[in-house]
This record gives C-alpha cells, structure tokens and sequence, in this order.
C-alpha cells in the first residue's frame, strides 16, 4: 500500500463577494479617543468612561476588527470585536471579547 502525501487544502480564493455594505464601515476605520459617562437607573452617581478604540481592515476586506482599552470608573476593561456583514439576513452582526 503506498501513501501519498497531499498539500494542505487551501481556502477557495474568489468564492466570496464584497457588497456595498462592507464598504458602509469604512466610516469606522481609524483610532478613536472616546469620552461620556454613565447614565444611572438607579440613583448610583455617574462613572466617568474614558477609552481608545482602534478599528482596522481585516485582510480580504470582509471584516474590521475593533480592538478597546479603557476604564469606565475604577474598573479597567478592553476586548476585541469582529464586525462583518451577513448578506443572506441583510444585517451587521458582531463579537465582543473580553476577559472580564
């Protein structure tokens, strides 16, 4: 019996379509200084929220990614955010990650 080795398969290169939509984030990309605070239900007093948000072009040009730092009060947070559009449900959709 003799066993041949095959190369690694590839992903199909030109099977996915840009859409005018991809193009509607582009208003995101760029590094970003966000300032504001919070808004209470409850009577707790405001928190300030202060953050740097970067928002770049995924290679291939389907997704940004959105990379946070920031605190909101005492309280450090940050994450990483995938936004992409799906064209079958005509929407955005995104996914936050943290390790809060």
């Amino acid at each position: 019996m003799q066993h041949t080795t095959k190369p690694p398969r590839l992903a199909d290169i030109g099977k996915h379509q840009r859409f005018p939509e991809h193009d509607l984030l582009n208003s995101l990309i760029g590094k970003w200084m966000t300032e504001g605070e919070t808004i209470s239900n409850d009577g707790s007093p405001a928190l300030k929220i202060q953050a740097s948000d970067i928002y770049e072009w995924v290679p291939g040009g389907f997704f940004v990614v959105h990379t946070a730092y920031g605190r909101i009060g005492e309280q450090s947070v940050g994450g990483v955010e995938l936004i992409g559009y799906d064209q079958r449900a005509g929407v955005f959709r995104t996914h936050f990650f943290d390790s809060q």
